[in-house]
């Protein structure tokens, strides 16, 4: 009777146990892990960290900050701002603590205009020697005794204090206006143009300075003119060095130091430049843009006298 119990015993409930056990557990969770999520995560903060730097790169502001547009402004200034229009009215007073050094000319041949827009005279006179040293034109081939041992008259001009102006009317200067001045004194002789024997160049010192001046008639012009290279004979120091070297300070020591403005070809004596008032009554000290002209230096120059 107690046969049947074993038979129970048996039960076949170990067999699906083993066999679902192991299939989940190889589950390829370990192949998900190396994801490649830590590779895209450092390549992005790269690329956006440049991108703030080329920003500052086109900084073009420094370029129209330093424009050079002030620069200019202020340079042509100093051209008008020299019109000298207070300063000539009475010219000596302008410099008060040079008028005790004011020399008088009595140059009285004309009558000179009361007011101008200009602040001086300027008397360039030309050593002929040396303008024919390099030069063939047929007063050079035949000079006149006078250039020989005397300065012949450049031109007179008015200046203004840094400046000069020119060519300021279309006024001409004909052969009546120097027949005229020459019966004052002898222009061909005191101005000669070597280049054509004949009053051209007096014409071209009208036409660019003289029409400046002021004066309405040419033939006062040129009147006044010879009448301040007469007050301005040739130095001693010049006509007695004819041919041989003097050194340039002594030159200005004889015509006085502050008074005159010496004009050098290399090493040969060329011009002498002298200052006036507008009236042409007082020779006056040089200001410092025509002293400034002053190209001998302190070298010993060259009095060249014709062969």
């Amino acid at each position: 009777t107690p046969s049947p119990t074993p038979k129970s015993t048996p039960s076949p409930t170990p067999k699906p146990t083993p066999s679902a056990t192991p299939e989940p557990t190889p589950s390829p969770t370990p192949k998900s892990t190396p994801s490649p999520t830590p590779k895209p995560t450092p390549s992005p903060t790269p690329e956006p960290t440049p991108s703030p730097t080329p920003k500052p790169t086109p900084s073009p502001t420094p370029e129209p900050t330093p424009s050079p547009t002030p620069k200019p402004t202020p340079s042509p200034t100093p051209e008008p701002t020299p019109s000298p229009t207070p300063k000539p009215t009475p010219s000596p007073t302008p410099q008060p603590s040079q008028s005790s050094a004011m020399k008088p000319t009595n140059i009285t041949v004309v009558s000179m205009p009361a007011k101008v827009d200009f602040a001086f005279y300027v008397l360039s006179q030309t050593w002929q020697p040396s303008f024919c040293k390099t030069s063939n034109f047929p007063g050079c081939a035949n000079p006149t005794d006078y250039m020989k041992s005397h300065f012949t008259i450049h031109g007179l001009w008015p200046n203004y204090i840094n400046n000069f102006p020119a060519d300021c009317t279309n006024q001409v200067l004909s052969d009546d206006d120097v027949k005229s001045a020459s019966e004052f004194a002898d222009v061909k002789t005191y101005w000669p143009d070597v280049k054509t024997g004949g009053i051209q160049f007096v014409k071209n010192e009208w036409s660019k300075h003289g029409t400046c001046s002021g004066l309405t008639a040419p033939a006062d012009y040129v009147k006044a003119t010879m009448a301040t290279h007469l007050y301005m004979p040739t130095n001693a120091i010049i006509s007695g060095n004819l041919g041989s070297s003097v050194h340039a300070k002594d030159i200005r020591a004889a015509y006085g130091t502050d008074y005159v403005s010496l004009i050098c070809k290399g090493a040969d004596l060329s011009e002498v430049r002298t200052c006036y008032s507008t009236d042409l009554k007082y020779q006056i000290p040089c200001p410092a843009y025509v002293l400034g002209q002053d190209s001998c230096g302190s070298k010993t120059v060259k009095i060249n006298s014709f062969k």
